[in-house]
This record gives structure tokens, sequence and C-alpha cells, in this order.
């Protein structure tokens, strides 16, 4: 569970603040600034997972859906911010924390894009096994 140290460390450079910390998961209120100079606020769970993996939710619900495989939202609540086989995202020291809460930031900006245009404009990967066609085609 050192992930969720490294992402303590370095969660204030991303404008997020955590709450309370529990076993094996954090609370999280983390402000975003969109291009309009606007903020969205989201409540998150960070939840450490096995090697090093984290895994994050919006916790209570407010903003996003539930689950929204077009947004990226997997069944459980929890974000898809990257394909695993082609891209992992482990947290094993402060430099990998930050690049985690920057796909987290990117991923929330995309979520403000979405709600307003009613569609997943941003970059991402095909569901299921098309995305290793489509990473075939890419490169």
């Amino acid at each position: 569970m050192m992930q969720l140290e490294h992402v303590r460390a370095v969660a204030g450079e991303f404008c997020a603040t955590e709450l309370t910390r529990g076993k094996g998961a954090a609370q999280y209120q983390v402000e975003i600034t969109l291009a309009s100079m606007a903020t969205a606020v989201y409540s998150l769970q960070v939840i450490a997972l096995t090697e090093g993996r984290v895994a994050v939710r919006e916790d209570p619900s407010a903003r996003l859906p539930r689950c929204c495989p077009d947004r990226h939202i997997n069944q459980d609540g929890t974000f898809c911010l990257n394909w695993d086989e082609a891209n992992p995202l482990p947290v094993v020291d402060e430099a990998s924390a930050r690049r985690w809460w920057d796909y987290l930031v990117k991923f929330l900006r995309c979520q403000e894009v979405a709600s307003t245009l009613k569609k997943w404009v941003c970059p991402g990967y095909a569901h299921g096994d098309a995305a290793n066609y489509q990473r075939e085609a890419e490169q």
C-alpha cells in the first residue's frame, strides 16, 4: 500500500486534498480548473491494488455516471485511465504518482467535455479485444 503514500506525497501539486484514509483506500477532494477557468470539484476514492496499481472512482457519485463504458467508467465505478497492456500505470515512487495524477486530471477534464458534448471526444482505446486491433493499426 505504499502507492497511497506516493499518491499522497504529490497530491497537492494537482489541487488534491486527502480528506480521510483507511486500510487500502483514501478519500480525496480534487479541484480541476477547466479551460473556461471554471472549477469542477470531485470527491474521489483512491484504492490501493496489487503490484503498485491504483484504482479511483467518484465517491459519492455526483458529477459522473456510475457506469458508462463510452466514458471509460467501469461497472464498479472505477475509472479506466489507461490500458495496462499498452501503457501500465503502477505507482511505485513520487515520479510515477505524478504520472498517475496527470492521467487522472486529464481524464476528469475529458469527463467535463463529455458532460457538455454528450459524447467522449478525448483519446482512448476501444473496448475489449478491439483495443488490440486499434493499437496494431495505429502502430
